[in-house]
């Protein structure tokens, strides 16, 4: 009875995430709509371009829980694989993740390629971290430092490893949308917003007169 109701439960979230998602797609649809007009290309851009950061950020917290597991099972002051983990991987994840923002934002297309080869060079370590865990000298043998946590490990870099494939083929469908006039375009519309802020609070300063009333700057834009 109760895994009925279980199922019944989770039916009905997915019910209403449909709903949810269908209805936020129509409200994203229209302010993309008035952020880029109707370029069909435009908006196919700005969709590549928006999946790149969430698989950035998402990349983040798994290559971060990661960190923070193989840290804390392999941290020994004698041990080369741990001050190699601390000089070498981790500032290089947040050169490569600080990178790749910093290039997608300005449509550098030399630097998203090094970063999208730097991602793929990081599934060699990945494969090399996976021998490693998986060695039959140490599994199952007395001071086995993976012993509790190899299944967990074992998913969290298996999940790592496919975020930044999915990252690598988005960044190269990005480069190939750089150029075509979406940095422009969100630039000009973040420059109407600030604009927009701004006629906003001078009209609030200003006193109202008996004969006039405030007028708003931005009367012609799209609701």
């Amino acid at each position: 009875m109760m895994q009925i109701g279980v199922m019944t439960m989770y039916a009905v979230a997915l019910v209403s995430l449909v709903v949810l998602s269908y209805k936020l797609k129509k409200d994203v649809g229209w302010s993309v709509f008035k952020r880029l007009g109707a370029d069909i290309s435009m908006h196919r851009a700005y969709m590549w371009r928006q999946c790149l950061v969430i698989l950035l950020k998402v990349d983040i917290y798994f290559v971060g829980s990661y960190l923070v597991q193989m840290t804390a099972l392999i941290l020994k002051d004698d041990d080369i694989e741990t001050w190699l983990q601390i000089t070498v991987f981790i500032p290089f994840c947040i050169v490569v993740i600080v990178g790749a923002f910093y290039a997608l934002s300005g449509e550098r297309r030399r630097l998203m390629v090094c970063i999208s080869a730097c991602m793929v060079a990081s599934l060699g370590y990945f494969v090399f971290k996976i021998v490693r865990v998986c060695n039959s000298d140490i599994v199952n043998k007395p001071g086995d430092p993976y012993a509790d946590s190899r299944p967990f490990l074992m998913i969290t870099i298996a999940t790592c490893m496919l975020l930044i494939m999915a990252t690598a083929v988005v960044s190269v469908k990005c480069i190939q949308n750089f150029d075509s006039g979406l940095k422009e375009a969100i630039a000009y519309e973040e420059m109407r917003i600030r604009h927009q802020r701004m006629y906003a609070a001078v009209a609030d300063d200003e006193p109202e007169t008996a004969g006039s009333a405030k007028i708003s700057r931005d009367r012609f834009a799209l609701d």
